[in-house]
């Protein structure tokens, strides 16, 4: 019992720990930052000397790789015609891969001519990257689900093979999926590892049948054969 109440503060305090990091990570915003792989619509600013541009102006743009080669090379963009100009890139292939992107806008207003230099972030979520803490501390509890899980699978088959799986087994296969589930939601809304993404939602797939579907099937099977002995005994 005290060594359940333990795993169960641990737990408890894991949960507060991720809560609070979260927190502070969602509380500060970093302008032009894009999903990965969707379709863009880079709208910029334009304006000359604290004004906005007119309608006359006329703004190209090139834009650079992560590793500097060239994406866009002097593309035109679309005057939107309230001081600022946009451009749309393909999710196909000219919003990945994931990283910072230096770009330069080139615009001429009036026989006034000036450049502009900006960059933009690319991730694998379309959110902020997540700070070094958050990290190490997603990927401690990565490591202590996979260990669980690895861990609830041995217990399954030892209960399996003595037939004694009961319900409370049955309860920790269950809970164990739906923090699995949870956790891959957090994952990819405020960690965004695309290995540890694909890596999940493999193991989701695998483990509805290992955490979910045996486990029910192992509960029944074990609570007939309780069953028909039962009624053997009593006869």
């Amino acid at each position: 019992m005290n060594k359940q109440k333990l795993i169960l503060g641990l737990f408890v305090l894991s949960l507060l720990g991720l809560a609070f990091l979260i927190s502070n990570a969602s509380a500060s915003e970093v302008s032009y930052i894009y999903e990965e792989n969707k379709d863009i619509n880079l709208k910029i600013p334009c304006s000359n000397d604290g004004a906005i541009c007119s309608t006359l102006a006329q703004c190209n743009i090139t834009v650079l790789y992560p590793n500097s080669t060239t994406l866009i090379d002097n593309k035109n963009m679309t005057n939107l015609g309230n001081g600022f100009f946009n451009l749309y890139l393909n999710g196909t292939n000219e919003t990945t891969p994931s990283g910072t992107y230096t770009a330069t806008m080139f615009c001429e207003d009036g026989g006034l001519y000036g450049s502009s230099p900006f960059s933009y972030l690319i991730t694998f979520n379309g959110k902020e990257p997540p700070s070094e803490l958050i990290i190490v501390f997603f990927s401690i509890i990565f490591i202590a689900i996979i260990v669980s899980l690895m861990g609830l699978t041995i217990n399954n088959l030892a209960h399996f093979v003595q037939l004694d799986f009961d319900m409370k087994d049955l309860i920790f296969n269950i809970s164990g999926y739906i923090g699995l589930i949870i956790f891959y939601i957090l994952e990819v809304n405020y960690m965004g590892s695309n290995f540890m993404n694909t890596f999940l939602v493999w193991t989701i797939g695998v483990g509805a049948l290992t955490f979910a579907i045996f486990p029910i099937v192992i509960f029944i099977w074990c609570l007939v054969n309780q069953t028909l002995a039962s009624g053997d005994r009593n006869e």
